[in-house]
């Protein structure tokens, strides 16, 4: 799959050919529509955040998208992501599928 990725603090990010995420027990691997750029991303981007992502990593703090594997719910399911690590502790949503864990920190069902 494309991911954007940082590659170097401060440094534009890079589109990358890399194998696609796989959702652990009790997350959703997410065919992700729309991410967003925020001002945390470019924080955590800079390298001047408190938390330092391992480089390379995939950004992306916030986006939605629908389900396309999961044990907890059914594809086509559509989700919003972000908390939970998402972009810093986990790939980010700056890529084709992105892995969300539970509503209680990052995913969160959309209308259908």
């Amino acid at each position: 799959m494309k991911a954007l990725r940082i590659h170097a603090w401060g440094e534009a990010p890079r589109l990358d050919e890399v194998e696609a995420p796989r959702p652990g027990p009790g997350e959703a691997l997410v065919e992700v529509a729309a991410a967003t750029l925020s001002h945390f991303d470019l924080t955590v981007a800079s390298g001047e955040f408190g938390i330092c992502p391992e480089l390379p990593y995939v950004p992306g703090v916030e986006g939605a998208g629908t389900v396309v594997e999961s044990d907890v719910l059914a594809p086509g399911t559509r989700v919003s992501i972000r908390g939970g690590g998402v972009g810093i502790a986990s790939p980010g949503t700056w890529a084709e599928l992105a892995p969300a864990r539970g509503p209680s920190s990052s995913w969160s069902r959309t209308m259908p």
